[in-house]
């Protein structure tokens, strides 16, 4: 009796998204496809004659994002250099701000960009003249964002950048300014002064649209 109970009691919270199961198999394989592949060796990956979907040669960590964009960069000549930063944020900035952006996009109504092409805008200046203005607050918060991921960044600064003068300010004072177990309470100081001080400012002058950005992109 306890078990047709239980049996009862499943079916009954979980029976009506049974139907659902299909969907939920659809959207997660390729997440789960790019978690199987991130890990697999490259004789394991390209190898027909083993099953696709598991190993058989065990995981590897080989394919860490550090390893393609060191070469690139090695290879561009900008080892060392402030502009291997310039090349690199991108591949995570980018990303993160097209997907925020995205929802600022779909709260514009199709039908302003339509009436614009109906008084003669091309699509292009439809774009340029009534989206763009109305996406305003949205593309200050992706720059805010996009701004305080690489001014705090970190890890990236520390794999591409050796020369004290090339360093970022959140890696610098960190790695010069502290000695064993000596600090340079004075140097660390200022230099946590002055990386505060453009965040500070930056907040301050776009704070209004910044909160309408968030609300925003939060309502749809």
């Amino acid at each position: 009796m306890a078990a047709h109970g239980t049996w009862r009691r499943i079916k009954r919270d979980y029976g009506p998204y049974l139907p659902l199961s299909p969907y939920l198999f659809v959207v997660l394989f390729p997440f789960y496809w790019m978690v199987i592949t991130a890990f697999k060796r490259d004789r394991d990956l390209y190898n027909l004659e083993t099953a696709p979907f598991w190993f058989k040669e065990p995981p590897t960590l080989a394919h860490m994002l550090f390893i393609p964009l060191s070469q690139v960069v090695r290879g561009l000549g900008f080892i060392d250099s402030v502009w291997a930063l310039v090349l690199v944020y991108p591949s995570f900035t980018l990303p993160f701000c097209t997907w925020l952006l995205m929802g600022f996009v779909r709260t514009v109504p199709k039908e302003i960009e339509e009436s614009a092409q109906i008084d003669g805008c091309t699509r292009f200046q439809a774009f340029r003249m009534i989206i763009i203005p109305v996406i305003v607050p949205g593309i200050i918060t992706a720059g805010i964002f996009a701004f305080t991921l690489t001014y705090q960044e970190f890890i990236y600064a520390l794999t591409f950048i050796s020369a004290s003068a090339n360093k970022t300010i959140s890696y610098g004072v960190t790695s010069d300014l502290i000695r064993g177990d000596v600090f340079y309470w004075g140097s660390l100081m200022s230099g946590a002064l002055i990386g505060a001080v453009p965040v500070a400012i930056v907040y301050a002058f776009s704070l209004d649209h910044f909160i309408h950005g968030l609300t925003a992109g939060a309502l749809k």
